[in-house]
């Protein structure tokens, strides 16, 4: 197994993230960005017994209506106290502009000794313990382990944390634990739930929009790698993203609107990958759309599916195609308006499975409108998948097919073929990933993939972890010429495997420019209300040639076409036949 190398980018200067002025907001506002921001310091760098075990979506609900009507920075500092007493007893919460006396180291006795020290060790971002390239657990140190302890957070340091509403917090990142494996020091109170008068409580919409904001917002504060990575110009002003997505929430009065201040915010990020969604929304139709010119057209159809390449859809679920279309594109995820776009129109698309899409669609060079169903599915069919185009040249949807399904495919028909085009338009999952080894004859260098190490909130001292993506010549081999179609909402593995065959020059790339933002994804999948959200962004950096991200930059095509609205109109995948000349050799 290659030997990952340890990246210490060793960035001297934190990365700084502070909250607008309280006299800048209104008290609710300001209030509960201060219990935004609190909430992901405790949740992922206290390391209590009793903020590891808590329930944090519960959490932030019950907390939201006690500090929202906090009318100055000392009530507001009091009622965080009340609350995360229990969580966090030797925190301290205190107005900005009068910071008390850092509190004493506590000290070991005969009662109490103390066996070590605690903290949470990160490797990139999940909620679980361990995910693919990801892990998080909460390391204890023996006392006895002086190597140890020299790379652990000192326990008797209490930086301070700036939260807004004119609050701030001081909070260690590492604890004492005595002999008894306990957290030190032992809370005093007990967690309790949140009581408010009912003039008091919060809109459930509110509660619905604010609690994946908290979450999510902290998550990608602390873990996203888009900080480092990205060009300058792309770097996101995250606070302000926090703080209007809070307003939003607080202004909203559907519940079905919940998660879009959620996804507004994750905007922020220009990251193609960015976006939060209902567990249960995992499918898509047997489609893919195009919003070209103020045309709704269908770009690709699966075989058998009641739509065609051109036709113009004109309503979707009732409502105008360009009604629905323009609201969709609004705030998508992506570095690129193009990449926005593209993605969005997924999104909006995505439902569960068996769930269906009413379409009135004209048909191309036509004005008659008819009425279709479109059912969404996990998977596209693999149906006429892979296909013959031409008498040696074999098209391959590799979404259709997982790491093992595709491996008779592999011994089937590819392994005689002249060339293989494969469509990696709009894909963000699947692709060939190992098997694009089947295309190598020599060995391959890795590709960079910097996995975050973040020890101290705000990303302070962040080092990565490079972890190569590596792809090695494998069975069988297929002597077919690689042609891959991508576009510019190509992204995540996907956008990798594209950079990988730049990278080596085994194939010939046709399409666009791709997404910028390559490598997995971090997921987080959490349960808030009775409801199961899964939300998500890029969890590594990602470079190329070793040095220059490719975070928002995207993968250059070496044929440079995109779909037109004429040639969609005609019926026309332009770009899968400019792939054919490269595939025939023209």
């Amino acid at each position: 197994m290659r030997k990952s190398l340890l990246v210490c980018l060793a960035i001297a200067s934190c990365v700084l993230f502070r909250p607008a002025r309280a006299d800048e907001q209104a008290p609710a506002e300001g209030n509960l960005v201060a219990l935004a921001r609190l909430c992901g310091l405790v949740q992922h760098f206290h390391p209590s017994d009793q903020a590891a075990d808590l329930d944090w979506p519960r959490f932030i609900r019950d907390a939201a209506p006690v500090v929202a009507g906090a009318e100055a920075p000392a009530e507001l500092a009091a009622a965080l106290e009340a609350l995360f007493a229990p969580l966090a007893p030797s925190m301290q919460f205190f107005p900005s502009d009068a910071p008390p006396a850092p509190p004493a180291p506590l000290l070991a006795s005969a009662e109490t000794p103390f066996a070590g020290v605690i903290f949470w060790r990160h490797i990139g971002f999940t909620p679980h313990r361990r995910d693919s390239l990801f892990a998080r657990d909460r390391m204890l140190i023996g006392l006895r382990n002086a190597d140890g302890l020299r790379n652990t957070p000192d326990p008797t340091a209490f930086p301070t944390y700036e939260l807004g509403g004119g609050v701030s917090c001081r909070m260690p990142a590492s604890l004492w634990v005595d002999t008894k494996g306990r957290t030190m020091p032992l809370p005093t109170t007990e967690a309790a739930p949140a009581s408010v008068s009912a003039g008091d409580a919060l809109p459930p919409a509110f509660l619905d929009a604010y609690v994946p904001v908290v979450m999510v917002w902290n998550a990608v504060q602390h873990f996203s790698p888009a900080f480092r990575d990205s060009p300058p110009t792309l770097r996101p002003d995250w606070i302000s993203a926090l703080e209007q997505a809070v307003g939003e929430s607080l202004a909203l009065t559907e519940r079905e609107a919940s998660l879009g201040p959620c996804n507004r915010m994750l905007a922020a990020l220009n990251d193609a990958q960015a976006f939060v969604i209902d567990a249960s929304n995992d499918a898509l139709p047997p489609m893919r759309l195009e919003w070209i010119d103020g045309s709704l057209l269908v770009a690709h159809a699966d075989a058998g599916a009641p739509v065609s390449v051109g036709d113009r859809v004109v309503e979707i679920n009732g409502a105008p195609a360009t009604e629905w279309a323009a609201s969709a594109v609004q705030g998508g995820p992506g570095a690129r308006e193009d990449t926005r776009r593209r993605v969005a129109l997924t999104l909006a698309l995505l439902g569960p499975a068996g769930s269906t899409i009413g379409l009135g669609v004209a048909e191309r060079n036509g004005d008659a409108v008819r009425n279709v169903t479109v059912t969404r599915r996990t998977f596209p069919s693999v149906e006429q998948n892979p296909r013959e185009l031409q008498p040696g040249v074999i098209y391959l949807d590799p979404s259709a097919y997982d790491d093992a399904t595709m491996i008779p495919v592999l011994h089937g028909v590819l392994a005689s073929a002249k060339a293989v085009i494969v469509d990696y338009r709009s894909l963000g999952a699947r692709g060939l990933h190992r098997h694009l080894g089947s295309f190598l004859s020599d060995p391959a260098p890795g590709i960079t993939r910097l996995v975050p190490l973040p020890r101290l909130p705000d990303q302070q001292d962040m080092a990565f972890n490079n972890v190569p993506a590596v792809i090695v010549a494998n069975t069988p081999h297929v002597a077919a010429k690689l042609v891959i179609l991508v576009d510019s909402a190509t992204r995540s593995d996907p956008e990798l495997d594209v950079a990988f065959a730049k990278r080596m020059g085994m194939a010939t790339i046709v399409g666009q420019t791709t997404a910028g933002a390559a490598g997995p994804a971090s997921f987080y999948d959490f349960t808030d209300n009775g409801r199961t959200l899964m939300a998500m962004w890029t969890g590594t950096g990602t470079t190329l040639d070793g040095v220059l991200p490719l975070f928002g930059r995207g993968v250059e095509p070496d044929v440079a076409v995109a779909p037109t609205a004429a040639g969609l109109a005609a019926g026309r995948d332009e770009v899968l036949e400019a792939a054919l000349k490269v595939a025939s050799g023209e």
